[in-house]
């Protein structure tokens, strides 16, 4: 067959078929290639921008603040920049008449964005002066210091996020060529770009930052705007993007079908249109609304279950978008085979308030559950990590799907006509941002203070369920039944919505008043018990098991945190109150008091004329308190959360003094930090007391830059106290923050206040400890009537280092540029401390002038000052001292301590007491107390639990008895009287009592070799060999490097005659330890079974070396010896 002849070839059939079309198929893969580089380029922008976000809001708050009104301002000013942008863009570029002119306009946008970053750095230093001066006019009025704040972050802001603002519209016109893909392409490009901003939140919470610093990090996110730019310019010079942006095309009024207008037609539409254009923006603004009240709840919420760190909320964060983006795409492509997108939208709109319900369920339910994820994964940071995201994200995936179905069904819907593509898809992201605006500060500052947390997501998820109802009873319903079937399927849905919002969430308050995700001492049995269907389906009963004796008494669930109070009465009547910010311990009346105490007294005691003061961070009061008692003319306390000051003020005044209602007190409610950069004020003495550093946004409170502020705020003889807690640290951290304040205050020193805490002293003087000015103030700290102040010699011995940068060492720093504290204290979160002390003890330096002060106080009275004034602080330190060695009136003043100590404070251990007349004494007087107790108040299992302590100290072991018995009896599960039951049972030669109660202590705890220790024991003091072999075995199991369980099983072999077994076991326990005595006495043992004299006496000689004290040793000692010299050897000579 001949081809059809061509115009102008005179009939000639000539032609050559095959080669335009290859030309085509070249051009179409050149354009899908340049199209996807666009489709990457707009995914790593996204990841730049969220970079931007987190960078930004570092580099502000450090003129704005970190205080919630604060970030809710910058978080503001960000999104309504992002809709200004949106807006204004969706009208511009529609008059573009090509599309490389449009990828050209977005490469320029990237461009000066990543400009403007570079810049935002020097912009918000020359704005500095501004704000100090507004916050020093306008300190008597914050409100409108605020105002100031949002007007200055919006000049500062408004241009980048304006920018970023405008590319999702700009991009979307260039992508979209056919209305009948809009869902399919605004749907990816968005998610696309939210795939990007989630790998941007866990590049910047996870590597970057810590890496390469906070000005790193920003250099190499312009880096990425500047490649994105120069690329996408580049690629708008293509032959293949020479034409026109889109056909001029309208979607006719069935689905599916597309007619082609002319440009005025196109902006006809029915009024049908024009009703579900309406409804659909609706719909996308209340969606922004509830999916960033959620999220804000939900953070807050997650806080509590793994811990509020920086790398828990980026978690929180980057799942969340991941959802979101997830749902874009999907939904964009379904939306475009939907005939009726108006359903479709409502129906997921329906969908995700009911999975956000049943998700806050979960999550508020879960505590015991990331609890136990946790306990197993704590040694492991990277698998405990990886394995709370896939935990989040399989929780919230749901909810979020949903809410990113959103914005490619409203695209789809109201995106009428291609000549005004752009201006429709920005006028709708607008919309959607400005809800998301609303929905930020309306849970922030209005749902939660007022209704709470789980009232706050029953509202949003109504407000989201009865708007998305109301739409899809609209869209469903048509015919001549369709007003019937509306009333019939709005009242059913309304029936369904009112029975979910009645019963989710529900949540055990009392149990969520702390967090779980540390400190598993009390609930490890628990853990290791539950299964995990138990943990996620029985996890607030389990965890209420452990709060017996506990009231909450405030839920303060407000603007600036969560905090909460719990109330305890002690065995002996003693009612103690808790503090608790975001479920962490932060200040209590009774266990913290010394640590309290002493930060409030010790720099003003060093401080000649202390007059004005300041104070970061409230908690109880308790440190302010003390510091009024001082010749103090003006107290600033800053707080950064109005909850702790309600807290305070109701619950812990009797202990701090009512500090708050004294007339040198101002109160203000402010990021301690933004107030040192912007007040003119200047101070004698500053007192730090911020939480953990491991909490997400305190690490900026152990900067150089900001001890670097308040040395400038300081006095010419002002001293700084900082506030340190070492209990989850390590050397290298707790060295890391030492070498940052040395840097800054290079005389200085560092003083144990307790156990894991303490305070670091730096002196603007540069003259360091004066201990004459101390006795001189010693006056006032003895009026306190929290603890007992004998004088200040006791307060040498609390010095450990006046040589900090020779303590510490050389190394990095922890800088605002270089936050290196903030990504490594969470990494040590579940370490401990166990080589700090150590380490600070082997590099101790002190003055000549310490020095001195502890050799005129090296005698009984100021040690007995020192036991008294931490016994009046409710910490027994009677160890240090032996009565024995004290003259009578020693010995009077040291009983009258011991006895005031007893009466108020019930006693951890009867081990602090060196005599046994002391152990006594205390012993019947807390029993007296907790009878008197339980004759007044109704009896709990741990009263009678702790009156069998004290009457084992007493040496009443009958009566102990029987108090054990009625303790498991009101409380079966009570693990710890099971085993002291035991214990005592078998020291009474009870051994069947004995081994039926050790055996229900292992019911217990499984998975405790102590437990299991102690078992063995009682059933190899039964005779029963076989047994108890077979139970140290499955304890050494749980603890293969236990030295003391070693011992018992090898005791328990030479015992069956197995002398070879046990000679390895305790062989193997010396390999351990080589300086373990019992180690040695038992292979000795073992030895001399065997027949072995020479071997035997060697290692006995060993045991009397380590334990020169053990009788028994010894006695062994000169039995092998004696043998050895009567077999003809030469024994060796006895230490």
């Amino acid at each position: 067959m001949l081809a059809k002849p061509l115009p102008g070839n005179s009939g000639c059939a000539v032609v050559k078929p095959a080669r335009r079309p290859r030309v085509r198929e070249a051009d179409h893969r050149a354009g899908n290639a340049l199209l996807a580089l666009v489709a990457s380029c707009f995914f790593l922008s996204g990841a730049s921008g969220l970079i931007y976000e987190t960078l930004w809001v570092r580099m502000i708050d450090k003129v704005v603040g970190s205080a919630p009104f604060a970030v809710a301002v910058v978080f503001s000013v960000f999104m309504g920049g992002l809709a200004l942008g949106s807006r204004f863009a969706g009208q511009y570029v529609d008059r573009l008449t090509s599309r490389g002119a449009i990828l050209a306009l977005y490469g320029k946008v990237e461009v000066a964005v990543g400009a403007y970053a570079l810049a935002l750095p020097f912009l918000i230093e020359a704005a500095t002066p501004l704000y100090r001066a507004a916050y020093n006019a306008l300190a008597a009025h914050p409100w409108l210091y605020q105002l100031f704040s949002f007007t200055g972050c919006l000049a500062l802001l408004v241009v980048p996020t304006g920018l970023m603002g405008v590319t999702l519209p700009v991009l979307c016109r260039f992508y979209v060529t056919d209305l009948e893909r809009v869902g399919k392409r605004t749907g990816m490009l968005y998610g696309l770009n939210t795939m990007g901003a989630a790998l941007g939140a866990l590049l910047c919470g996870f590597v970057l930052v810590e890496r390469l610093g906070v000005w790193g990090t920003l250099i190499a996110a312009a880096g990425v705007n500047f490649l994105i730019g120069a690329a996408c310019v580049a690629a708008s010079r293509s032959q293949g993007f020479s034409s026109p942006a889109a056909p001029v095309r309208v979607r006719g009024k069935k689905a599916g079908k597309t007619t082609a207008q002319p440009p005025d037609d196109a902006l006809i539409a029915d009024d049908a249109d024009k009703a579900a254009s309406q409804w659909a923006l609706w719909i996308f603004a209340v969606s922004g609304f509830c999916s960033m009240a959620y999220e804000v709840v939900w953070t807050r919420l997650l806080g509590l279950l793994i811990g509020p760190t920086t790398y828990s909320f980026t978690l929180v964060v980057s799942t969340f978008i991941i959802g979101l983006a997830a749902g874009s795409i999907v939904f964009g492509q379904i939306g475009d085979r939907s005939r009726n997108v108006m359903r479709l939208l409502a129906l997921t709109q329906v969908l995700a308030s009911v999975l956000a319900l049943a998700v806050s369920q979960f999550l508020g339910n879960s505590q015991f559950f990331f609890a136990k994820l946790i306990h197993g994964l704590q040694g492991d940071f990277g698998a405990m990590t990886a394995v709370q995201s896939l935990a989040l994200f399989a929780a919230l995936l749901g909810p979020t799907i949903f809410l990113g179905a959103a914005f490619p069904l409203v695209n789809r819907l109201y995106a009428r006509s291609m000549p005004m593509l752009g201006k429709s898809i920005g006028d709708a992201y607008a919309v959607n941002t400005v809800g998301a605006i609303l929905g930020s500060i309306v849970a922030g500052f209005v749902l939660i203070p007022l209704a709470g947390k789980e009232d706050g997501l029953r509202l949003t998820a109504l407000l989201q369920f009865g708007a998305a109802s109301a739409v899809l009873v609209r869209s469903s319903c048509s015919g001549p039944l369709a007003k019937r079937r509306r009333w019939a399927m709005g009242a059913a849905l309304a029936v369904i919505g009112g029975l979910l919002v009645a019963r989710c969430p529900s949540w055990n308050r009392d149990v969520l008043s702390r967090g779980w995700y540390r400190n598993f001492q009390d609930i490890q049995n628990k853990l290791e018990r539950a299964s995990w269907l138990d943990a996620l389906l029985r996890g607030p009963e389990l965890l209420e098991g452990e709060r017996k004796g506990l009231d909450v008494v405030f839920y303060g669930d407000g603007i600036g945190g969560f905090t909460t109070v719990e109330k305890e009465t002690t065995s002996l009547g003693a009612v103690e109150f808790a503090l608790y910010n975001s479920g962490k311990p932060d200040a209590s009346s009774h266990g913290d008091r010394a640590t309290q105490a002493l930060s409030g007294h010790i720099p003003l005691l060093f401080h000649p004329h202390p007059e004005k003061v300041m104070v970061l961070g409230l908690a109880s009061g308790m440190t302010p308190g003390e510091a009024l008692l001082h010749p103090v003319k003006q107290m600033d306390i800053l707080e950064i959360n109005d909850q702790v000051v309600k807290a305070c003020r109701d619950f812990f005044s009797p202990w701090n003094n009512r500090c708050l209602d004294d007339p040198r007190t101002r109160l203000i409610v402010q990021d301690g930090r933004n107030h040192l950069a912007l007040t003119r004020e200047c101070y004698d003495v500053i007192i730090s007391e911020p939480s953990n550093p491991w909490m997400a946004g305190l690490a900026n409170l152990y900067t150089v830059d900001f001890f670097r502020l308040a040395r400038e705020r300081l006095n010419d003889k002002g001293i700084f106290a900082q506030w340190l807690q070492s209990y989850e640290m390590d050397w290298k951290t707790f060295a890391l923050l030492g070498r940052t304040f040395s840097e800054v205050f290079p005389e200085g020193a560092l003083m144990k206040l307790g156990s894991g805490d303490y305070l670091l002293l730096g002196f603007a003087g540069g003259k360091g400890i004066d201990w004459r000015v101390a006795e001189e103030n010693a006056k006032y700290a003895r009026k306190s009537t929290n603890v007992t102040f004998p004088g200040v010699g006791f307060l040498a011995r609390l010095v450990v280092a006046e040589d900090l940068r020779g303590l510490f060492g050389d190394g990095p720093l922890h800088t605002d540029n270089r936050p290196r504290l903030e990504f490594s204290a969470p990494k040590r979160l579940y370490d401990g401390n166990l080589d700090l002390d150590r380490a600070v003890a082997e590099r101790r330096w002190l003055s000549p002038g310490t020095q001195r002060m502890i050799e005129a106080n090296r005698n009984p009275n100021a040690l007995l000052d020192l036991i008294e004034f931490y016994a009046s602080a409710n910490t027994p330190l009677f160890y240090m001292q032996d009565p024995q060695d004290l003259t009578p009136s020693q010995r009077e003043r040291y009983e009258g301590i011991v006895e005031r100590y007893c009466g108020q404070s019930l006693v951890p251990s009867y081990h602090v007491f060196p005599d046994d007349e002391s152990r006594e004494a205390c012993a019947e007087i807390q029993v007296g107390k907790i009878r008197e107790r339980l004759a007044r108040d109704a009896s709990r299992p741990d009263d009678h639990y702790n009156l069998a302590l004290s009457l084992i100290a007493a040496g009443r072991a009958d009566e102990a008895l029987h108090e054990l018995k009625k303790t498991v009896f009101l409380d079966p599960s009570h693990k710890e009287a099971y085993t002291v039951l035991g214990l005592l049972s078998a020291e009474m030669g009870k051994l069947d009592d004995a081994v039926r109660s050790l055996s229900r202590v292992v019911e217990l705890a499984p998975k405790d070799a102590k437990a299991l220790k102690n078992l063995g024991m009682a059933q190899q003091q039964q005779g029963k060999l076989d047994e108890a072999a077979a139970t140290f075995s499955a304890a050494l199991a749980l603890s293969p490097g236990d030295t003391a369980i070693l011992n018992d099983l090898g005791g328990a072999l030479l015992q069956q005659g197995k002398t070879g077994e046990a000679i390895e076991i305790f062989s193997k326990a010396l390999r351990i330890n080589p300086n373990d005595a019992e180690s040695h006495n038992s292979l000795a043992l073992a030895y001399y079974r065997k027949g072995d004299i020479r071997k035997a006496r060697d290692h006995f000689a060993e045991a009397a070396r380590l334990a020169p004290g053990n009788a028994n040793v010894r006695h062994n000692l000169n039995a092998a010896s004696k043998l050895l010299e009567m077999s003809g050897g030469s024994p060796s000579r006895q230490p």
